[in-house]
């Protein structure tokens, strides 16, 4: 699929759930400043019609989800995402990516996450967190147990391993009582 009919297919996906005609999302669009008629955004459902970085923000808007929901495939897809006609990265590295969690990686490459680049690229790309590193594992861990923070006890050992990254373990226990270490 291209990056057109990806954004097609999410948009008329979220606009289905969100229970909006067409015309009706057109106008909410034109409320915003940035119109798209109804027939341009069934084109656009159909990826026969590309939406610029402006609509993709004001459709993102309009609609409530963050743009990434609308650029990237939803559900996982086993011949990866394809981001340019030469770039293909693994579903969920393409969404790792995208949200600033670790550099691109293409299909059957992995990152080290322990890699001084990888902390230098977070730093780049995550701007609006703190630069504690326990907080961003905290943060981590709690968006990951469905934002129930009763459900986990987290120990988090770290120290700068003199390269500008960071070394450490964290324990996790969740309610049931299943412990992993990392």
């Amino acid at each position: 699929m291209s990056t057109d009919e990806v954004i097609g297919a999410n948009l008329a996906r979220v606009r289905d759930q969100r229970g909006l005609s067409l015309r009706r999302l057109a106008e909410h669009l034109a409320a915003i400043g940035r119109p798209i008629n109804a027939d341009g955004l069934n084109r656009a459902e159909k990826g026969r019609r590309q939406i610029s970085a402006a609509e993709l923000v004001a459709l993102a808007v309009v609609l409530d989800v963050s743009p990434l929901t609308l650029l990237l495939p939803h559900d996982p897809t086993p011949d990866g995402v394809p981001l340019t006609p030469e770039v293909v990265a693994d579903w969920q590295a393409a969404w790792r990516w995208a949200v600033g969690e670790q550099p691109l990686t293409r299909r059957g490459e992995s990152v080290d996450l322990v890699d001084p680049k990888v902390s230098a690229y977070i730093r780049e790309n995550r701007p609006h967190e703190a630069n504690s590193i326990v907080d961003e594992i905290g943060r981590f861990l709690v968006a990951r147990s469905g934002g129930n923070p009763n459900r986990l006890r987290y120990v988090v050992e770290v120290e700068q391993d003199g390269r500008g990254g960071f070394g450490g373990r964290y324990t996790v226990t969740t309610a049931g009582g299943d412990d992993g270490e990392r």
